[in-house]
């Protein structure tokens, strides 16, 4: 996997968190006074040195707890520990406050680094970036697909541990939505690819990889997300890329059908013969106006299929 460039002139923010003890446990909860009181006492001697560097303190609203913010940057304020997004300097001001001040209702337990990286950067920032890794992204998300059909789900999780930007302008620190521009470039990377470089999204669940050929077919392979059997299938295709007639070939069990290559690869040949002796029933079907006679026409082709498939004698080129 080719990894995201990020340029060196973006700055990499402090992730810590600074860990407190004020009688609160995870479940149980803690006792609201000494709670109020923690939070007073940040307030009180921690906020001062943020505030004097631009910062502002927001105390806490219903069932979420008091944060200090600044351009995207944010200490939250938990009686349990204080996550901090700030760079070095604010980090080092907080944990001295922390170390070196006698509180009364908590004691400092410590620092811990935070493994994900978090960038000061803007929204319009990260958008660029993420432009100048549009092709780094189409890359790995071919690589994927050469190997396997996966989900979207499967394929955007894959992208998300490798290309997700966590920054102060979008503040997207502990988690994603379809509004990050990581998700948008996503989605603008699978159409572009859907239309020049041969994938097909078939439903929302399954994305693989096709293969396209001179005639206006494609062929592809996939594994059914209910049953997980294997199916590899021609859909044709009109020169406007609108399906017409989906072909199927066999199921089996996925174990199985992933060491039969040659098997796919002579049902792939027979699909290509078969296609081209019917080429004028396709284009009719592209041609034709929905409606019972067209279902009719279909079926019948998908009859006949059936049986050059299965090796028996039809007329071709009706």
């Amino acid at each position: 996997m080719k990894p995201l460039q990020i340029p060196s002139d973006v700055e990499k923010m402090e992730n810590i968190q600074f860990r407190v003890d004020s009688g609160y446990e995870w479940g149980k909860g803690g006792d609201p006074d000494r709670i109020a009181a923690f939070n007073m006492e940040i307030k009180k001697f921690v906020f001062p040195v943020l505030e004097k560097r631009g910062w502002q303190y927001n105390p806490r609203d219903g069932i979420s707890c008091a944060t200090m913010t600044k351009n995207g940057r944010e200490v939250y304020i938990h009686p349990m520990e204080l996550t901090a997004v700030c760079d070095k300097e604010e980090g080092k001001a907080i944990e001295d406050v922390l170390k070196n001040h006698a509180f009364l209702s908590f004691r400092y337990m410590g620092r811990s680094e935070r493994s994900t990286e978090i960038y000061d950067c803007s929204i319009e920032k990260v958008q660029e970036i993420y432009q100048q890794n549009k092709d780094n992204m189409k890359e790995n998300i071919m690589e994927i697909l050469e190997r396997e059909v996966v989900s979207r789900n499967s394929l955007w999780e894959e992208m998300e541990r490798n290309f997700l930007i966590r920054s102060t302008g979008e503040r997207n620190f502990h988690g994603w939505s379809s509004d990050d521009s990581c998700s948008k470039m996503f989605d603008t990377c699978l159409k572009e690819m859907e239309e020049k470089d041969r994938i097909l999204e078939q439903d929302s669940y399954m994305i693989r990889k096709c293969t396209r050929h001179k005639e206006p077919y494609f062929l592809t392979r996939w594994i059914h997300k209910k049953d997980g059997t294997h199916q590899l299938s021609a859909v044709v295709k009109t020169k406007d890329c609108i399906p017409v007639l989906i072909l199927p070939y066999f199921k089996e069990k996925r174990e199985l059908a992933l060491s039969t290559e040659k098997k796919v690869k002579d049902r792939m040949n027979m699909a290509k013969t078969f296609i081209k002796e019917h080429k004028k029933e396709i284009e009719g079907l592209a041609g034709g106006k929905s409606g019972p006679l067209l279902i009719k026409k279909k079926k019948e082709l998908t009859e006949k299929w059936n049986l050059y498939r299965d090796g028996k004698t039809i007329e071709c080129g009706r």
